[in-house]
């Protein structure tokens, strides 16, 4: 409809307290009817901050932070709320043990989550999972073990993914297929800091922004870069001194 929701580490929104996520009208006023009940506790958990979603009828999905919507109720990792900002207690993310960082939607409608965790049920699967709209875990997606612990995971509209993961001094940008697996003829670049953003261009280029200097073995003068298709760093990309 327009509006527009906001998360990050904010405790009021025009004077009004609000904890941590708000709705905005489309002028940008703030909506006082959405989240009039604020949850008992909430703090975020992803080190590239939290993300929201929204959701056809309304709802919405926000990653990278854990929720005491009361105190006896929690809900971590990834929580969906209702349209009016209320916890939606019918999806409870329990069989991820560890931190989910980030998430995506994808064009099925089901969710994906990725960050530094193990799957209880079913078991086995690290770092990347698929998940039902009611937070368990499908086991229909077969990804195989990430070694890597991963801040950010994209749906593209063909059913691929990107994941941008780190391992030891360098991070990795990942193109798998919607199973899972590696995306043949796509060879992961590395950086050598962290990312905190990417996105898919039409012609199926990947930009991504960050702290680092440095893709593959090529040095830049500033936080941003272009990957071709095949995974190899974009020369003619050049944003130059700043």
């Amino acid at each position: 409809n327009g509006q527009i929701l906001i998360v990050g580490e904010f405790t009021s929104v025009s004077g009004t307290p609000r904890n941590r996520y708000a709705r905005l009208n489309t002028n940008g006023t703030h909506d006082v009817t959405f989240a009039v009940t604020q949850p008992a506790l909430l703090f975020v958990t992803s080190p590239t901050g939290p993300r929201v979603m929204a959701l056809p009828g309304g709802k919405s999905v926000v990653t990278g932070m854990h929720i005491y919507c009361t105190f006896v109720l929690a809900r971590a990792g990834m929580i969906r709320l209702n349209a009016d900002g209320s916890c939606d207690t019918s999806f409870n993310l329990t069989a991820a043990s560890g931190t989910v960082i980030s998430g995506a939607l994808t064009p099925g409608g089901k969710y994906l989550v990725c960050g530094s965790f193990t799957t209880t049920s079913p078991a086995g699967y690290t770092n990347l999972a698929r998940l039902d709209t009611n937070g368990a875990v499908d086991a229909t997606f077969t990804a195989p073990t990430r070694p890597e612990t991963l801040s950010i995971v994209r749906a593209l509209p063909n059913g691929q993914l990107l994941t941008v993961g780190s391992g030891g001094s360098s991070n990795y940008v990942r193109r798998l297929l919607d199973t899972g697996a590696e995306a043949p003829g796509f060879t992961a670049p590395y950086f050598n800091a962290n990312i905190f953003g990417i996105c898919l261009m039409p012609d199926n280029k990947i930009c991504v922004g960050g702290d680092f200097d440095h893709v593959n073995t090529a040095q830049l003068s500033i936080k941003a870069a272009r990957i071709n298709t095949d995974g190899s760093f974009d020369s003619t990309f050049d944003v130059g001194e700043g």
